[in-house]
């Protein structure tokens, strides 16, 4: 992320997720590209994917980290 590389860093991302789609720090990791590509639609999207997969595998939702992240991102 860090060379601006979305493309692939997307690809790593949705990569781990098919492995655990728990992983939040893969669904943190998304948000925060989609915020440096200026998709706040995506942010969204990912956010509810987050808690989507939380919930139906694990009876969970998104930890506070996820959540401030998620709140920050769109307020910018």
């Amino acid at each position: 992320m860090e060379q601006r590389a979305y493309k692939p860093a997307l690809q790593y991302c949705f990569q781990a997720l098919s492995q655990d789609a728990c992983l939040e720090e893969a669904h943190r990791l998304l948000m925060k590209i989609h915020a440096a590509m200026g998709n706040r639609v995506e942010i969204m999207r990912q956010y509810d994917s987050c808690c989507l997969a939380l919930q139906e595998e694990i009876n969970a939702y998104p930890s506070r980290q996820t959540t401030e992240l998620y709140e920050t991102l769109m307020k910018n």
